[in-house]
């Protein structure tokens, strides 16, 4: 999860126009284009929960964005056309298994209700990642152990094996790219110059977009300048 500068500037003046004029206005409306490519614009084209790549492609006729609501709709009803509410994220399937946005739901009844998040938040720096950890099999954790970091990481189903592997994926590229980028000799060291170098790759944005699941890879370079043998 990486944080999202949510700026209210960015917001589609269709949204802003028909909250501001329309009696009894709902979310139902949609907003196609517009408003999903606000979202891609401020989060750099990566989902707001796993970080996969996001974009207004289409697959199996729909893109490849949905709108989410991070306070849910039927618990927070005032924060319907709240714009600094919404986020971009994936369609919520990996196959047969479902997360982000879509694991929040479950049916009781016969009625569709959401559950909230605990702690986890992308719209808050400390709450999406400085929270979290990782391993280098692509696991997502908590970093100081607390119980609802790992109840929201499960809710949103993060660790479901398509997006361990994805996550161990990339990471493992990132690395063999910087192996390459600087091979290590007897009078050629890695240094911490070298991994801040990575880390501010990776947390620049490239023709508009973040690298899917970069905040593993940034974890990682953090990770090892805490090494004793590169201080």
């Amino acid at each position: 999860m990486k944080y999202i500068n949510k700026n209210i500037k960015n917001e589609p003046e269709i949204l802003r126009e028909y909250r501001n004029t329309t009696p009894n206005a709902s979310y139902e409306k949609g907003f196609g284009d517009d408003l999903k490519k606000a979202l891609l614009v401020e989060q750099g084209c990566i989902c707001a929960y796993c970080m996969k790549r996001i974009s207004l492609e289409r697959k199996n006729g729909k893109p490849k964005i949905e709108v989410e609501h991070y306070k849910s709709q039927e618990n927070f009803p005032d924060k319907d056309l709240d714009y600094n509410n919404m986020l971009g994220v994936c369609n919520g399937s990996s196959g047969k298994i479902e997360h982000c946005d879509k694991s929040r739901n479950y049916t009781k009844n016969g009625e569709t209700h959401s559950l909230e998040l605990k702690r986890l938040n992308p719209l808050q720096k400390i709450n999406s990642e400085d929270l979290i950890t990782y391993t280098a099999f692509g696991k997502i954790k908590s970093k100081f152990k607390n119980s609802d970091i790992e109840y929201d990481i499960g809710i949103l189903n993060l660790n479901n094996e398509n997006l361990r592997e994805q996550r161990e994926t990339v990471l493992k590229t990132a690395i063999e790219k910087f192996k390459d980028k600087y091979p290590q000799k007897k009078d050629k060291k890695w240094t911490i110059r070298m991994f801040n170098n990575e880390i501010e790759k990776y947390k620049t944005l490239k023709k508009g977009k973040y690298t899917p699941f970069c905040q593993i890879i940034i974890w990682h370079f953090e990770k090892l300048k805490t090494k004793p043998k590169y201080q």
